[in-house]
């Protein structure tokens, strides 16, 4: 974990979707997303799913879709390792206050030192607390990051971008 959230800040969702990131090589992607977290989610998180998905749009390249989750997704089934899901967690207990992100097998969360290997017991883990011992239920919102398209297309954007960062 690159970015981890601190005693009495709530941002879940930006330190998780920045440390992913991060161990995909979108560093300075990353980096964005985290200081956006650290300026604008600073007290007030009302939103904060949505507003960094929004600009994670902005930072990241085009060739990025990102989508809502779709209702009823199942996470054992629709879940594809080369994707990105960043997404709140429904407890047991009805708690949906914690956001994780979850890749290539592995689950962020800005709690937490280390990705933790993607399976039902970390995702309890990750909706649990020290007082509250719960289990995850499903993801309540979220969003999927995921290429769509050809690799030709991926090839020649990726060359656009790589001239104009150059220029």
């Amino acid at each position: 974990m690159h970015f981890n959230q601190s005693d009495g800040k709530d941002l879940c969702v930006s330190k998780s979707l920045a440390s992913a990131l991060y161990a995909t090589g979108f560093h300075d992607e990353a980096v964005k997303i985290d200081a956006f977290g650290e300026e604008i989610l600073r007290g007030a998180v009302c939103g904060a799913l949505d507003r960094i998905a929004k600009h994670a749009r902005t930072v990241l390249p085009s060739w990025i879709v990102i989508r809502s989750l779709p209702k009823g997704f199942d996470w054992t089934q629709g879940l594809d390792e080369r994707h990105l899901l960043v997404g709140v967690l429904e407890a047991s207990d009805g708690s949906c206050s914690h956001a994780v992100t979850v890749h290539g097998g592995f689950i962020y969360d800005g709690n937490e030192k280390i990705a933790l290997p993607l399976c039902q017991e970390a995702l309890d883990c990750c909706t649990s607390t020290l007082l509250v011992k719960s289990k995850f239920v499903k993801f309540r919102r979220g969003y999927i990051f995921r290429y769509e398209g050809t690799k030709k297309q991926k090839l020649a954007r990726m060359t656009l971008q790589a001239t104009k960062s150059v220029s």
